[in-house]
């Protein structure tokens, strides 16, 4: 059984579109009680972080569709990703940083270390500075992306995991 690169950006897309959906979900039964600004901050990243997912699935198909080919389209598509992620960066970093804490602190600088690091990357992709194939290396930054939704709607979650423990009957 064999995947085009086009099949796995469409799963991404449908599983970008299934964290948003989740995330609003999770964010209606979440005791905000504690801290609603803490909450509605973290439950509006992991939504613009779907989003952002779901435009670098989509853009590389928009892109084929209209006909360009193999090689330069993963070539725009990483450039236009890098752009699209910069973007969102410089837009959000104030809020990005109004909302860490003493504990998320950490997490979050490595998380945004770590886009900026994917950020190049793409860049690098898209100028053909790296040896590999250009789909295989934008399907690897898009894997990481989907990991990093991942982890991120799993600690937006396990509060509500941890206060809603079904008791056994005895």
């Amino acid at each position: 059984m064999s995947f085009e690169p086009t099949d796995i950006l469409e799963l991404v897309a449908e599983l970008a579109v299934a964290f948003a959906g989740f995330a609003g979900v999770a964010g209606a039964f979440k005791d905000v009680a504690a801290d609603a600004n803490q909450v509605r901050s973290e439950l509006r990243i992991l939504v613009e972080y779907a989003v952002l997912l779901l435009a670098n699935a989509l853009v590389p198909l928009f892109l084929f569709a209209m006909g360009l080919g193999d090689e330069i389209g993963w070539r725009v598509t990483s450039f236009l990703s890098a752009g699209l992620s910069s973007t969102y960066y410089v837009l959000r970093f104030r809020s990005l940083v109004e909302s860490m804490n003493d504990e998320n602190r950490r997490t979050y600088r490595l998380t945004i270390a770590f886009d900026w690091l994917r950020i190049l990357a793409l860049l690098a992709n898209g100028f053909a500075w790296l040896p590999w194939s250009p789909h295989a290396v934008f399907l690897a930054l898009l894997a990481y992306m989907f990991f990093g939704a991942t982890t991120s709607f799993l600690r937006f979650m396990a509060p509500l995991w941890e206060t809603n423990d079904v008791e056994e009957p005895s």
